[in-house]
Formats: structure tokens, C-alpha cells, sequence
């Protein structure tokens, strides 16, 4: 019996570690623009979380998932990222993942920011900054507050022209 259970968790260990992997690329793959190939790989991985019972890399998914649909489906596609990090965040701290509910946060901050209603955007991301310096994610910080400087240029180029 425990040697099965030591083979299943090798398994699952190693798929998803492939699946966090994706995961990066997926993000990658999004930045260059590429979301049809993205959203095929995030797919894989949700298959992968459900399968191997890993929420962690659910909620991940899920959160890659929203970015994509923020990019690719116009207001229509913004509003349902939106309600997707909206769960995101509250199974993420109801299930303790505190990493992956700031990033959700971030995540919404960033898209609200490209949204027709940046002034929430800026409010999220300046709560989010704050919250996630107290609590010792300074990298989150960081990228909240780039998030508000990009915002801000965007603002001031928009008053300029």
C-alpha cells in the first residue's frame, strides 16, 4: 500500500511540475501576444490539476485563465476575467493560498487599470501594494506598484494628446 501511494505521488509530483511549467510559458506566450497558444497549454494544465487533485495548480490555472480572457475577448471578455479572479481570490484565501490571491489581486488591479474604469483599477492596486508589503510579499509589491506608474503614464500621455 505505501508503495503505491510512493508511486502516485512520484507521478503526480512530476506531472505537475510540468504543469507549473506550463504554466510560466503560458504566461510567456501571452506577453508576446500569442493567446490562442496559451490558452491550449493553461487547458492541459487544468486537465492535470483535476486529475492529480492539486488546487493549488487549479487556482493557478484558473488565474492564467482570466489574464487570457482579459486580452483576447473585448469588454465582454474583461468583465468575465474579472468574475473569474473574483473566485480566484476568495477559493484562494478560503483554501490558504495567499501567493496566489495577491497575484489574482494584482491581476485584477492590472486589468481594471485598462478598463473603462481606471480609478478602481488604481484604488485595488494601491491596497494591494500596501497589503502585500505588510505581509512580506514584496515582489507583488514591486509589480503593484510598476502597475500603478504604467496607469499613470497611460493617463498622462492620453491628457497630453
Amino acid at each position: 500500500m505505501a508503495r503505491r501511494a510512493a508511486d502516485v505521488f512520484e507521478k503526480t509530483k512530476g506531472t505537475s511540475d510540468e504543469a507549473a511549467a506550463s504554466l510560466l510559458l503560458a504566461r510567456t506566450l501571452v506577453m508576446n501576444g500569442r493567446l490562442s497558444d496559451a490558452y491550449k497549454l493553461v487547458d492541459r494544465v487544468t486537465a492535470v490539476a483535476t486529475e492529480t487533485h492539486n488546487r493549488e495548480l487549479e487556482l493557478s490555472a484558473a488565474l492564467m485563465t482570466a489574464r487570457i480572457g482579459a486580452r483576447s475577448g473585448g469588454p465582454e471578455g474583461t468583465n468575465e476575467a474579472l468574475r473569474r479572479l473574483d473566485r480566484v481570490i476568495a477559493d484562494a484565501f478560503t483554501s490558504g493560498f495567499e501567493a496566489i490571491m495577491l497575484e489574482a489581486r494584482l491581476a485584477k488591479g492590472e486589468i481594471e487599470m485598462g478598463s473603462a474604469e481606471p480609478t478602481a483599477g488604481r484604488a485595488y492596486l494601491e491596497a494591494l501594494q500596501k497589503d502585500a508589503a505588510r505581509d512580506g510579499f514584496q515582489l507583488i509589491a514591486q509589480k503593484a506598484s510598476a502597475a500603478l506608474r504604467a496607469g499613470n503614464n497611460r493617463s498622462s500621455n492620453r491628457v497630453g494628446n
